[in-house]
């Protein structure tokens, strides 16, 4: 696993990824190991608990769909999944959107 995230760079945007690759053990598979990490710093900041209690104290609605994780694994456990950060869901005739954008303390100190 690498010391430090890289960049990644989009034509609009840019992300940090850590990049992690291994070998799972006989009695895992890649959706065990895909839940193991979900949720990750992107859905939920980090560290994950104090993360989780602060949003809680400051967003005045439930996150529902907010994100999540697709994929795939086959018989065999091979696997790869990404986390999702933009959902919907369609009831009857009603379309509930979940979209999220980032900020860091210097956006919210002014700086």
């Amino acid at each position: 696993m690498p010391s430090s995230p890289q960049l990644i760079t989009t034509p609009t945007l840019w992300h940090l990824a850590t990049p992690i690759e291994g070998e799972a053990r006989e009695n895992e598979n890649a959706l065990t190991l895909a839940c193991l990490l979900h949720p990750t710093p992107a859905l939920s900041g980090f560290p994950h608990q104090a993360a989780k209690q602060l949003i809680a104290e400051l967003e005045p609605f439930d996150r529902e769909l907010f994100g999540g994780i697709v994929g795939w694994c086959d018989s065999e456990g091979n696997g790869e999944w990404v986390v999702t950060i933009r959902c919907a869901r369609l009831h009857e005739n009603t379309v509930r959107l979940f979209a999220r954008c980032g900020h860091c303390a210097c956006f919210l100190a002014g700086g």
